[in-house]
């Protein structure tokens, strides 16, 4: 839930990859060899894990079972695509309303407060002075009610508990790039495989170059799934079957949009929002 925070809608593939793996992480998803995942608990107290879990697991995989490339042969059909992604975006939704119960970011801070009263009442001021053909003052106004506009928009700042969150992720990029070599023996299995899991989520270059040297550094031939290790090795090649699942779904869900929005304007009425 806390990496939806760090990510942009770009990286949703991303974003489901590690989600995932996580699961596997916790040990409510087995993993039987390179290909293959078999559920062993839904007890999860979080909704949007229970509804990935149903959407990997019952209607991409069959009976709680589920083969990695069945997220390719799932997307090819033009029906599934576009149930990709809206079962993307539902369940970005669910994770969005997670973040919003643990008040990660102020509701109503006051600028966006005072954003909101201009925003409402500056329009009428702006045709006033129009009328009155009192232009400068009228270009001032729309000026501001663009500033306020972007306010309310992009200022989002966060609460205590969200900044302790956004110190320790800085904290952890700080240290997984520039002293895991310390810390390592300080941390237990779970730890290091968390920290290889996030690492990927992060979307940093620094970081992305720190896995590349830690995969070279690893023997593959000794490498077992109980090792933490294995989690840095495996999210990089699983990546490549969401990112794969999720363009093409993508490029399906664009096209019905784009065909249904078509319709809606020789018929009057209709349309269809934009893929992620």
């Amino acid at each position: 839930m806390i990496l939806f925070v760090t990510k942009t809608k770009q990286a949703f593939s991303q974003l489901l990859n590690v989600a995932f793996l996580d699961l596997v992480r916790r040990k409510l998803v087995k993993q039987i060899d390179s290909q293959s995942f078999t559920l062993v608990s839904k007890d999860t107290p979080y909704e949007h894990e229970v509804y990935l879990i149903d959407w990997m697991f019952n209607q991409i995989g069959d009976k709680g079972t589920l083969h990695i490339d069945q997220l390719k042969k799932y997307v090819e059909k033009e029906e599934n695509a576009i149930k990709f992604q809206q079962d993307i975006k539902h369940w970005s939704n669910l994770i969005q309303l997670e973040i919003s119960k643990n008040e990660l970011e102020e509701i109503l801070p006051f600028p966006r407060v005072g954003a909101i009263i201009l925003e409402i009442f500056l329009p009428i001021f702006v045709l006033v002075f129009g009328i009155n053909e009192m232009f400068g003052a009228m270009t001032i106004l729309i000026l501001l009610n663009v500033i306020a506009g972007l306010i309310m928009i992009f200022y989002r700042p966060k609460t205590v508990k969200g900044m302790m969150i956004q110190k320790d992720w800085n904290q952890f990029v700080d240290k997984y790039v520039y002293k895991l070599d310390m810390h390592m023996n300080q941390l237990t299995d779970d730890e290091r495989a968390r920290a290889y899991l996030y690492s990927f989520a992060i979307n940093q270059p620094e970081v992305d170059q720190r896995n590349e040297s830690l995969i070279k550094g690893i023997d593959l031939s000794r490498i077992s799934r109980l090792d933490p290790a294995y989690f840095l090795i495996f999210t990089r090649e699983a990546e490549q079957y969401f990112r794969d699942a999720y363009e093409t779904s993508r490029i399906y869900y664009m096209r019905s949009s784009s065909s249904s929005a078509g319709r809606g304007g020789v018929g009057g009425g209709g349309g269809g929002s934009g893929a992620f």
